[in-house]
């Protein structure tokens, strides 16, 4: 088989796909598995929600998104996942995040020291 059977495969679509998915396990096995990791970048992260709903939209649209009114916002705020809750853990997520609206900048921001490596 040549390589060029796999090449659509291989699209912007089919990547930023691939991209969110690892995300997404990335997020949840750090917030169920290395808390530490997440409470020691969350330290370095400033700023704050905007309400644009793009987070929400990772890999799906979250079932319990609201984009029925002039920001969005969560049906069951108070029932959300903890992966919910802390996004963004460091600064990998807002690259998954821009990759979705990369016109419109996440409120949150790492200022400027390198997230914790552990």
């Amino acid at each position: 088989m040549s390589y060029k059977i796999f090449k659509p495969i291989l699209t912007n679509g089919w990547k930023h796909n691939l991209i969110q998915l690892w995300g997404k396990t990335r997020r949840a096995y750090l917030v169920y598995y290395h808390p530490a990791y997440v409470k020691k970048n969350l330290r370095h992260r400033v700023g704050e929600c905007q309400r644009c709903g793009t987070c929400c939209k990772l890999m799906f649209d979250c079932w319990w998104l609201n984009n029925h009114c002039q920001t969005t916002g969560c049906r069951h705020y108070s029932l959300r996942s903890r992966v919910c809750h802390i996004f963004p853990i460091d600064e990998r997520d807002l690259k998954d995040r821009d990759l979705l609206n990369p016109t419109k900048k996440c409120g949150y921001s790492f200022n400027g020291t390198k997230t914790a490596k552990d």
